[in-house]
C-alpha cells in the first residue's frame, strides 16, 4: 500500500484572512521540508518509494477567481518554490529546500473536497488549468451523496426521510460528470468515492427534549446525536460498545445498498 502525506489543516477561505494566511503556508512548507529530509536521511531515494504530498484546498471563490481558490493554491505554489506577493499584497516566503528538491513540480497534489453534482468540480479543474496547466494535479479525495439530502424536493426526492432510489440516481451523475471532467483535464487524477452505507453517529446531548449537535467529543456525548439528523431523538443503535469509563456509544450499522453500489460499479468500471 502505497503511503500518503496528506496535510489536511483548514486554509482560510475568504479574503479578510488572506493576510494571516502566511504561516499556515510557511507551516506546510516547513513540515514537507522534515518529510523530506527524514526520506533522505533514510536512504529513500527512488522516486517510487517517495510519497506524494497532498495538501487541501477549499474550491470556493477567492481573489475573484471563479469556481477555485487561486489565493490557497499561488500562497502554497510560493512556499514551496522561491517565494512571492498574492494579489492581495501578502508576501510569501519560498523555502530553498523544496524548491532545490522539485517537491512542488514533481510530488505535489492539491487535494478537493465535494459532494455537488452542478458543476463544481468541473469549474473548479477548469481554473486551475487555466491558470497552471499541468502544473497542478489534483486529487478528489471525497465525493458522494447522502440518502437524507437526497429525499429533499429540491433535489428530485421523494420528501421523507430517506431516498436511496434518488441517491443512487445523483451518485451515478456524480460519477459521469467526473468522467467527462478528467477526459478534457488529465490534471484530474482520480478520485475517492463515499456510498454513505452507514448509520453515521457525531458528538451531541440528546437531553432536553431535542438532541443538539456539537464539535466537541467527550467520552460522555460521543455517539449521541445522528448525522444529518440533528434534531432527531437520541439513537437507537443495533450494537454498541463501551468506553474505559463504562459510558456506552453506538456502533456504526452498515446498510446494503443495491441501487448505489450499482451505480458506483457500473460509473467505475462500466456496464
Amino acid at each position: 500500500m502505497e503511503a500518503t502525506a496528506i496535510l489536511a489543516a483548514p486554509l482560510v477561505q475568504d479574503q479578510a484572512k488572506a493576510r494571516s494566511s502566511r504561516p499556515s503556508m510557511l507551516h506546510r512548507a516547513r513540515l514537507v521540508e522534515y518529510i523530506v529530509r527524514a526520506e533522505e536521511a533514510a536512504g529513500v531515494t527512488a522516486d517510487e518509494n517517495k510519497i506524494p504530498i497532498i495538501v487541501g484546498v477549499p474550491t470556493a471563490e477567492k481573489f475573484g477567481v471563479s469556481g477555485q481558490s487561486r489565493g490557497q493554491i499561488e500562497a502554497l505554489r510560493f512556499a514551496f518554490v522561491s517565494g512571492g506577493r498574492l494579489p492581495d499584497g501578502t508576501v510569501v516566503r519560498g523555502n530553498h529546500f523544496l524548491n532545490s528538491r522539485k517537491v512542488w513540480t514533481e510530488r505535489f497534489v492539491i487535494g478537493i473536497q465535494s459532494f455537488q453534482f452542478t458543476g463544481e468540480i468541473h469549474n473548479f479543474v477548469q481554473a486551475v488549468w487555466k491558470k497552471y496547466q499541468s502544473e497542478v494535479p489534483i486529487l478528489l479525495t471525497e465525493h458522494g451523496f447522502d440518502a437524507v439530502q437526497a429525499a429533499l424536493p429540491i433535489y428530485q426526492g421523494n420528501g421523507g426521510t430517506h431516498d436511496e432510489a434518488n441517491q443512487a440516481r445523483i451518485v451515478a451523475q456524480q460519477i459521469a460528470n467526473t468522467n467527462n471532467t478528467r477526459a478534457y483535464y488529465a490534471i484530474l487524477r482520480r478520485m475517492c468515492f463515499f456510498q454513505w452505507l452507514n448509520t453515521y453517529y457525531k458528538c451531541g446531548d440528546p437531553s432536553g427534549g431535542k438532541a443538539k449537535y456539537s464539535n466537541t467529543c467527550t467520552e460522555g456525548n460521543f455517539g449521541q446525536v445522528k448525522w444529518n439528523e440533528f434534531g432527531a431523538p437520541p439513537p437507537t443503535p443495533t450494537r454498541t460498545g463501551k468506553t474505559r469509563k463504562g459510558q456506552t456509544y453506538p456502533i456504526d450499522q452498515a446498510n446494503q445498498k443495491p441501487a448505489v453500489y450499482e451505480a458506483v460499479r457500473i460509473g467505475f468500471f462500466g456496464s
